[in-house]
C-alpha cells in the first residue's frame, strides 16, 4: 500500500519523487530493507538492533507485522528507503503478545541469529535487559486505547539543511505526521514513545509535537513521551 505525505506537491519544484510505503512483510525482499535500514539508523544506540538483521527481519518485519500487531512504513525518495517508522495502535497487545506470550519464538530467533554470527553474544545482555524493561511495564486500565512508536528514524544526509533548502522537504515532520494521522485514524487517543536522553536531536524533536516527557527506569538514561490525541496537536515545522 502506498500513501501520499501530507501536504504532498507543496513544496520546492526541485523534490526529488517520495512517497511513504508500508512494508511488506509476504515480501522477502521488503522486510529485509526495513531490516537492514533499521540496522543502518539504530545499530550503535539500539540493542535489538545489534543482534542483527536476521532477527530484525524475521521477527520484527515479518512476524509482527504478518500478525497485525505492529505497522511498519518506509518514507523513499527517488525510490531508495531513506527513513523508517514502526507503530501499534495498541501498545498492550503488542506488549502482551509479543513480549510476553512469544517469547520463546523471540529467543529461538535469537538463537538463530548467534549461530549465523556468534560474535553477536556481547551485545545480548542490553537486548535482554530492554525486554525484561518492557515486560515490567505498568499498563493504562483501558487497553487499546493508546498506541505507541516503536522505532522512528531518518537518514543523516535527508535531514541536513542542505537537503531541506532544496527540496523543502522536512522527511522527520512528514513521517511523524504520518503515523499520528494513522494513528488516529484508528482510534487511538494516545500515541507513546521512549527515546535516549543522550539523543539530544531526537529528545528536541519529539518535544515539538508530545504533550509531555518523563523519566523511563532502563539500562540506559532514557525519556517517555506521550501525545494526547484528544486535543489536536501542535504541528511546527522543523528549524
Amino acid at each position: 500500500m502506498i500513501y501520499s505525505p501530507p501536504g504532498s506537491g507543496a513544496f520546492s519544484p526541485f523534490a526529488p519523487p517520495y512517497r511513504v510505503r508500508a512494508v511488506d512483510p509476504s515480501n522477502e525482499a521488503d522486510s529485509r530493507a526495513a531490516a537492514r535500514l533499521h540496522s543502518e539508523l539504530f545499530q550503535h544506540i539500539g540493542p535489538i538492533a545489534q543482534l542483527g538483521d536476521r532477527l530484525l527481519q524475521r521477527y520484527c518485519y515479518g512476524y509482527l507485522l504478518r500478525t497485525g500487531l505492529m505497522k511498519a512504513v518506509l518514507f523513499e525518495v527517488d525510490d531508495q528507503p531513506v527513513a523508517l517508522a514502526a507503530y501499534t495502535d495498541d501498545s498492550t497487545k503488542l506488549q502482551h503478545a509479543a513480549l510476553r506470550s512469544h517469547l520463546p519464538f523471540v529467543a529461538l530467533q535469537g538463537i538463530r541469529a548467534l549461530v549465523g554470527q556468534p560474535g553477536l553474544i556481547a551485545r545480548f545482555p542490553a537486548a535482554v535487559r530492554l525486554l525484561w524493561d518492557r515486560h515490567h511495564e505498568k499498563f493504562p486500565d483501558a487497553p487499546g486505547s493508546f498506541a505507541e512508536v516503536t522505532a522512528f528514524g531518518v537518514l543523516p544526509h535527508v535531514r541536513t539543511r542542505e537537503f531541506v533548502r532544496r527540496t523543502g522537504l522536512r522527511i522527520p515532520d512528514l513521517l511523524l505526521e504520518f503515523v499520528i494521522d494513522d494513528l488516529r485514524a484508528h482510534g487511538a487517543t494516545e500515541i507513546r514513545g521512549m527515546v535516549l536522553a543522550s539523543n539530544t536531536p531526537a529528545v528536541a524533536f519529539f518535544k515539538r509535537y508530545m504533550t509531555r516527557f518523563e523519566p523511563f527506569p532502563s539500562a540506559r538514561p532514557s525519556f517517555r513521551f506521550w501525545l494526547d490525541l484528544t486535543a489536536e496537536p501542535a504541528r511546527r515545522s522543523a528549524g
